[in-house]
């Protein structure tokens, strides 16, 4: 009797381990993400993370049917770590707004499209063109140089992935901001507005 009361609460200390093993494993390898980035590496370290989780849950295993549930548990921890992972921290989306003064380019380039420049107030170098259609009479309707723009910014782990103006102003109406534009630096060495303090973002 003394054995068998043994034996259970070590089995399940065996499965809670081959769960903790597979969560470990999942957080350890979503943390190679971090380091290396995303792209086409995020769905290969997921795969070799899931094959790790269960090659350390089956050296654990005693018997054959022992060893298949506690990979079965680990890859189920794993994968539900992971998922949970990705949903908190890939993908987030926020919008930032900033103070830019604006100059009308009027059609400047190759698709003859209406372009508007405009320089960040709190970051000087930096500046973003937008496309609009007859963007001087909303902007200038107020009189003044400047605007306010929100940008719905789409960010991976704390490093901005993209960017798109939702409102330059006052204006919303897609068919005027329709979204388009672009950003240029002006020299690595000039701060910019989408920088984070995360080293793995450098």
């Amino acid at each position: 009797m003394n054995d068998r009361r043994d034996v259970y609460p070590m089995g399940k200390l065996r499965w809670l381990g081959s769960a903790i093993q597979g969560a470990v494993v999942a957080v350890a390898f979503f943390a190679a993400v971090v380091v290396f980035r995303l792209g086409w590496f995020f769905p290969i370290v997921a795969v070799v993370g899931a094959a790790v989780a269960a090659m350390v849950a089956a050296r654990w295993g005693e018997s054959q049917g022992c060893r298949i549930g506690r990979i079965a548990l680990a890859l189920g921890s794993y994968a539900l770590v992971f998922a949970i992972l990705v949903w908190a921290l890939v993908g987030h989306q926020s919008v930032r707004t900033f103070q830019a003064t604006w100059q009308d380019h009027g059609v400047g380039n190759f698709r003859q499209d209406a372009e508007v420049f405009f320089e960040f107030v709190d970051y000087p170098q930096p500046r973003y063109w937008g496309v609009l259609d007859s963007p001087s009479r909303p902007l200038a309707a107020d009189g003044t140089a400047s605007v306010q723009i929100d940008f719905l910014v789409t960010s991976d782990l704390g490093c901005v992935r993209g960017f798109r103006h939702v409102r330059i102003g006052d204006i919303v109406d897609p068919a005027v901001i329709n979204g388009n534009g672009g950003y240029s630096r002006g020299g690595q060495s000039v701060r910019s507005p989408w920088a984070s303090d995360f080293w793995w973002c450098q």
